[in-house]
């Protein structure tokens, strides 16, 4: 099997490519409706990167990672095009929301979330191994979302940390009041570790107490503890994404006979 790609100094580029995916998850925001469990700020995985999804003022917005591109299609046809190499978070922001108003479209971002002035530091070397490891991990989470029984949202790719994650529930749908499960992949970029992750909530004391599973290590100070596998850790299995898929179907076996 493939060994994932081993990302080194990646912080930087990775780190504009989650500040300008920002800008998807406001124009998601600002052209859609409230959708559950703040759906509504979550963008989605693509091959090539990431998309809006469909927009209620029509078309979709991708964001070619590669390309360094962000454009507005509707309908097959491409209504703008924006390349992100000369900009900060601001200056696309305010790009982009200048062409969705030249198009008829008003909409507002919000202008405190969307304030850093720092020039995009993008490496196409990196960012190529970066959209390989996302979709690998799209790749990952997908298996498990199939193997689940019962409720699930769809894997989505959030715009705040860059994390793909979805929701199981044992009953109901509402985060906030029902339990359920999160598993996801995030690109680590406060340590330099990228790793798959784990929780449950509320936590089950017995599954919180015992052995992480596969070699997992517990982060008891996330609002919820969980379990994280590291892609180092990963890549010294034959097949990385097995592990990292058996890891997260044991841990939601595990968890699930106490939730």
């Amino acid at each position: 099997m493939v060994k994932l790609p081993e990302l080194e100094d990646y912080q930087k580029s990775v780190g504009s490519l989650k500040l300008a995916s920002r800008v998807l998850g406001q124009i998601r925001a600002a052209a859609s409706p409230e959708q559950p469990n703040h759906l509504q700020h979550s963008i989605v995985p693509e091959p090539y990167g990431a998309s809006s999804g469909e927009l209620d003022v029509g078309g979709t917005i991708h964001f070619h990672y590669l390309d360094r591109t962000i454009h507005w299609v509707v309908g097959g046809q491409t209504k703008f095009e924006v390349n992100i190499s000369d900009h900060n978070q601001k200056s696309l922001t305010e790009t982009v929301f200048e062409h969705f108003k030249e198009q008829g479209h008003d909409l507002k971002p919000d202008p405190d979330k969307m304030k850093d002035e720092t020039d995009f530091e993008l490496n196409d070397q990196i960012n190529q191994q970066y959209l390989e490891i996302q979709n690998r991990m799209a790749a990952v989470l997908g298996h498990v979302h199939a193997h689940l029984t019962g409720w699930s949202s769809a894997i989505s790719l959030w715009p705040h940390g860059f994390d793909l994650s979805f929701l199981w529930f044992k009953e109901g749908s509402n985060e906030e009041k029902d339990p359920h499960m999160n598993f996801g992949f995030s690109p680590g970029l406060d340590d330099g570790k990228p790793y798959v992750y784990f929780y449950a909530w509320p936590t089950p004391e017995k599954f919180a107490s015992s052995r992480a599973p596969l070699q997992g290590l517990w982060q008891k100070d996330w609002s919820a503890p969980g379990i994280l596998w590291d892609l180092a850790q990963a890549n010294t299995h034959e097949s990385p994404e097995s592990y990292l898929a058996s890891a997260l179907l044991t841990s939601y076996q595990m968890a699930k006979a106490e939730l």
